[in-house]
């Protein structure tokens, strides 16, 4: 993204210990970290839209346990202990989740339901079992069903019961308050000058000095400074909502490994979204806007798989952060060791953003990589990006 001279902001510059770029699930769990660990911090959060305007306002409202692919390929692709650390991530996710609700008493709609992860063909059946097994022998809670728990032709499920379902943009909004940040909306950064002492941000409505500076871009990063163009591909995902139904869902559905989801809300309204898969060309985008042909083969699947026949009342489409290997990214940089920057969630920022948002905090105090999504695993990849 780019900023006119015209539209730069004149006068001085604004102060803080800390500023965070991107105002979505990540910006504010940074805050809110930053906040718990450092009481008198003065922290600006930077956003070009307005807060959770991205993808962390546009999704499912899903907070699952593990990632989009099935335990048993997440062994496959990371190793088996480093498996485990990610599905235990994702639950520390949840704890912390859990404990802020508590602790602040904030209603974000919070449904401890549970999730099935459901087999679209047998194919994915065969996963979800050695998925159970693999889960099971690794400490972990999950149930497992060879029939459909919903009846309406799938060959079997996985269940995870500690999977919960929330209003996202309550999330953020309850996150953002409670860090006592102070956001600056449709304020979009241009770029960050490091200095002697601190970094500068040149932005639409402020210039901003701070001692440290967390970029929470998330699909939009490579828009915003080379480096991230490598690490980071924007996918749109779409999702529409139906009018109030009889109720017939209690938990969060998950199919066609992760490329169909679904869930019934607190006012019985159906949540679909999903078949990105089919058009994956014309979803590789950070346009937020909604095509006849996704919505098509999710009205298709709505009414022949689901028999539903509704009016729909709303559709809408947010574009996601894909790292290279499926999981969120932390790092340094660019140009500054006081630049922190965390990314790349691939779909389960809200699985995720609490506990990656804790690690990224601990990488800007202690400067020690995070031994499991630390961006060093990339090697030269990263390097390469730099302006």
């Amino acid at each position: 993204m780019t900023v006119a001279l015209w539209q730069r902001a004149d006068g001085g510059a604004l102060f803080y210990d800390v500023c965070i770029i991107g105002a979505g699930i990540t910006g504010v769990s940074l805050a809110w970290w930053l906040r718990r660990r450092s009481p008198t911090l003065r922290i600006a959060l930077i956003e070009a839209r307005t807060l959770g305007a991205g993808a962390s306002g546009r999704n499912a409202g899903m907070v699952l346990a593990g990632l989009a692919d099935h335990y048993d390929r997440m062994i496959e692709l990371y190793g088996r202990e480093r498996a485990q650390s990610i599905w235990f991530a994702t639950l520390m996710h949840q704890r912390w989740l859990c404990e802020f609700v508590a602790e602040t008493g904030t209603d974000v709609e919070l449904e401890k339901c549970g999730s099935w992860r459901v087999a679209f063909a047998p194919d994915e059946r065969e996963h979800l079992e050695r998925s159970f097994v693999l889960l099971r022998e690794d400490g972990f809670e999950a149930e497992f069903s060879s029939r459909d728990p919903l009846s309406i032709g799938f060959h079997g499920a996985l269940g995870i019961r500690g999977d919960m379902g929330i209003h996202p943009l309550k999330l953020v909004r309850a996150l953002w308050q409670a860090s006592g940040a102070e956001l600056f909306e449709n304020c979009e950064a241009e770029r960050i000058d490091p200095e002697a002492n601190s970094v500068r941000i040149r932005s639409r409505c402020a210039e901003f000095i701070a001692s440290r500076v967390f970029i929470a871009l998330n699909a939009y990063a490579p828009f915003f400074h080379p480096h991230f163009r490598p690490l980071v591909a924007p996918q749109r995902g779409q999702i529409l909502v139906t009018e109030p139904l009889r109720r017939f869902l209690d938990r969060l559905v998950y199919a066609h490994y992760g490329y169909i989801y679904f869930r019934q809300l607190r006012d019985g309204r159906l949540l679909l979204g999903g078949f990105r898969h089919l058009f994956a060309g014309q979803e590789q985008t950070s346009v937020d806007e909604v095509t006849p042909e996704v919505q098509g083969a999710l009205e298709s699947f709505l009414r022949e798989k689901l028999a539903v026949e509704a009016r729909i009342e709303a559709r809408w489409a947010g574009a996601m952060g894909f790292s290279p290997d499926g999981l969120p990214i932390i790092g340094v940089g660019p140009e500054s060791d006081r630049v922190i920057y965390a990314l790349g969630f691939t779909g389960h920022g809200f699985g995720l953003a609490l506990e990656v948002a804790r690690r990224a905090v601990l990488l800007s105090e202690t400067g020690e990589a995070d031994h499991l999504f630390g961006s060093e695993r990339f090697g030269a990849r990263v390097d390469q990006g730099r302006a």
